[in-house]
């Protein structure tokens, strides 16, 4: 399963990703990408979120890799970031994690960042240290992929 969340669609993200793929609006609120992944857990699922554009080695790499979890990494406004849920596979024999991922803590995190739980803005560290608590490590690949950086200034393309 190869799901795009977005909250826009811009057709150099869409492009380059091989069909079938799910569109998952998650502009209705700040919980609705927990929503959507909670949904589709459990299955090989390949994330490409609604500002990465990926290269042709993105989902070959993702269906021949072994392992349970495996991103490709990309540039963001701190760096090379990997791994984030921005171009991303999980394998479904990883372990359930929702119904934690939904009640975690910004405590737990040992980050202040008065998020909520469910929220959007931090889903990747939160997967990372569920997964990494269980002693999974995600595997990287290269070459980055390409992030669009839209930043707060996202404009919604609509195909």
């Amino acid at each position: 399963m190869i799901l795009v969340p977005y909250v826009g669609l811009d057709p150099r993200v869409i492009a380059p990703i091989p069909e079938p793929v799910c569109l998952e609006s998650v502009a209705e609120s700040e919980t609705a990408y927990f929503e959507v992944l909670s949904r589709y857990w459990g299955q090989d699922l390949i994330v490409i979120e609604h500002d990465i554009v990926i290269h042709d080695q993105v989902i070959p790499e993702f269906l021949s890799c072994p392992e349970p979890w495996c991103a490709f990494p990309y540039r963001h406004r701190s760096g090379l970031v990997a791994p984030a849920l921005g171009c991303t596979r999980f394998r479904k024999e990883l372990p359930n994690i929702m119904d934690e991922l939904g009640a975690i803590s910004t405590t737990r995190t040992g980050r202040n960042d008065n998020s909520r739980p469910k929220i959007w803005q931090r889903l990747d560290t939160r997967i990372h240290l569920l997964l990494s608590e269980q002693g999974y490590r995600c595997h990287v690949h290269s070459p980055e992929v390409e992030h669009l950086f839209y930043g707060w200034e996202f404009s919604e393309v609509q195909l």
